[in-house]
């Protein structure tokens, strides 16, 4: 909040109009960024499990992938999931439509389609909650192994779908 879009033109070695042009405003330029985190975390959930793996393989692949890529970008995760989550209704449709994305991909693997559940969807909505905060906490605490965390992950997968 505190940085001006001259600023950031200027640490970005490029003239201001350029910015201006391109996102309007600084909150153009914010939604942008976000939107660029969230595709990229997008991007490294849908990276291709062993052939011929059983489905819990495939999901620990992909929560080891997951976590793996977040880790790479702790500071950039935090910030959009923690930046003006409550504030900024795009920003938490963003984050919004990505949970739902990684929660779908589940689904699809299982063999669930649309129409899902009211009880299925919330109890994904959950799991994809707590798989933030278990990455947050990580990221503060650093003293939890990768392994760890995805058998953790996975396990209250399994109990939220039971």
């Amino acid at each position: 909040d505190q940085v001006t879009t001259a600023q950031v033109a200027k640490d970005a070695g490029v003239a201001y109009g350029l910015i201006a042009h391109h996102f309007v405003n600084k909150r153009g330029l914010y939604l942008a960024v976000m939107n660029e985190i969230a595709a990229q975390i997008a991007a490294a959930q849908t990276a291709p499990a062993p052939p011929d793996a059983p489905l819990a393989d495939q999901l620990r692949h992909a929560l080891r992938g997951h976590i793996t890529h977040i880790d790479s970008h702790s500071d950039s995760f935090v910030a959009l999931l923690r930046g003006t989550l409550g504030a900024d209704a795009e920003h938490q449709a963003a984050i919004e439509h990505l949970r739902w994305l990684g929660a779908q991909r589940i689904l699809l693997a299982l063999g669930v389609v649309d129409p899902i559940a009211p009880t299925l969807r919330t109890a994904m909505h959950g799991w994809i909650g707590l798989l933030d905060e278990m990455m947050i906490d990580r990221i503060t605490h650093r003293d939890v192994d990768v392994d760890a965390l995805v058998e953790l992950a996975s396990a209250a997968l399994a109990t939220a779908l039971r």
